[in-house]
């Protein structure tokens, strides 16, 4: 993010790997949830993996800094959201 932000010189250079990153574990969730998860949980993973797809498009695209900021944080309030209704699943 830091790097995006400030227009860094090898930003280029980690586009890449943090789009795949993203996509992979994005993949990764979608493809682990199965049915003994409540629909509030399953909602919750499901924003989060729309969320890293969002984050990895921004890059990709080459979005500005607000707009790959927003889908930033976008990520990270679903993120939350998800951990702690796992969280809550385990108690």
């Amino acid at each position: 993010m830091t790097s995006f932000n400030s227009s860094a010189p090898d930003a280029a250079s980690k586009a890449g790997p943090a789009v795949d990153s993203l996509n992979h574990s994005a993949d990764l969730v979608a493809q682990s949830m199965t049915d003994p998860l409540s629909p509030e949980l399953r909602d919750a993973l499901n924003a989060w993996v729309d969320a890293a797809r969002g984050v990895a498009n921004a890059i990709a695209g080459n979005y500005g800094p607000d707009e790959f900021n927003a889908s930033v944080s976008k990520l990270n309030d679903v993120k939350t959201t998800a951990l702690d209704l796992c969280d809550a699943a385990y108690r």
